[in-house]
Formats: structure tokens, C-alpha cells, sequence
């Protein structure tokens, strides 16, 4: 099922909370529309994907299988604006497992690259790694 009504982002500080919303809502259509057509992720394992099959394929199989028993929630978030149009975020997350899951609780970091074109923002790059 797609996306009924696609959400704009109107700024680069509300996009942690709408990413970490998709994720606890297992909404992938959702997920995915917060990123650019040209967008690419490297996930902590170290593979990249592009938005495309691939790209959908890996959070739909991560959403509903790997970590379907798994809640997102923002510790921390860092802002960096390169440009006017570009702003890098740095997102400390805790990821909480159900009792049922065998993941381990633990943080990451997400470095999301947001790039802003007409009215809406948009992630062109991520980056996911374990927190230190």
C-alpha cells in the first residue's frame, strides 16, 4: 500500500522524529519518501544501496523481518548546515527490542545529509553506525 498523504518537511530538525515515526509505524512507503530519488545508504554492516528495489527491499525485509520487534527513539540530535540548502545531521538513537526479540539493546548514530529543494527537505546520503 503506498503512501496516501506524503508529509513535507519544512525543516531539517523535524526529520528525526518523522524518520523514527515510520520506522515504529512499519510504514516503508512512508520511510522512503523522506529520501531523495538519488539517495544512498550505507548501513552498519558497511553495504551501500541506492534508493531504488534494493533500497525499498532493505527496509521492508528490515522493517517486517529482521527488527520487526524493534523501536527506534532519538536521544540526541547534532545540526549542521554546509549550505542554505544542505544540512547535515548527526542522530544518537536507542534501539529497544522487545522481550521477545534476541537483538541487545544498544545506540547508533545515523548521519542523515538533508538536502532542500522547492518546499521540502529531503535525505540525499545515511550513515548508520554503531555508537561508541
Amino acid at each position: 500500500m503506498e503512501p496516501y498523504k506524503k508529509q513535507k518537511l519544512t525543516t531539517p530538525e523535524d526529520f528525526p522524529a518523522m524518520f523514527v515515526n515510520a520506522w515504529n509505524n512499519r510504514d516503508t512507503y512512508e520511510l522512503i519518501e523522506l529520501f531523495d530519488e538519488s539517495a544512498e545508504l550505507e548501513n552498519v554492516k558497511g553495504l551501500w544501496q541506492h534508493k531504488n528495489k534494493e533500497f525499498f527491499s532493505a527496509y521492508e525485509n528490515g522493517l517486517k523481518f529482521n527488527f520487526k520487534e524493534v523501536r527506534l527513539s532519538v536521544l540526541s540530535t547534532k545540526i549542521k548546515f554546509v549550505t542554505k540548502s544542505i544540512a547535515e545531521l548527526k542522530v544518537n538513537m536507542q534501539v529497544s527490542p522487545s522481550a521477545k526479540s534476541n537483538i541487545v539493546a544498544h545506540k547508533i548514530v545515523l548521519s542523515f545529509v538533508l538536502q532542500h529543494s522547492e518546499d521540502d527537505w529531503l535525505c540525499i546520503a545515511l550513515t548508520v553506525e554503531e555508537s561508541k
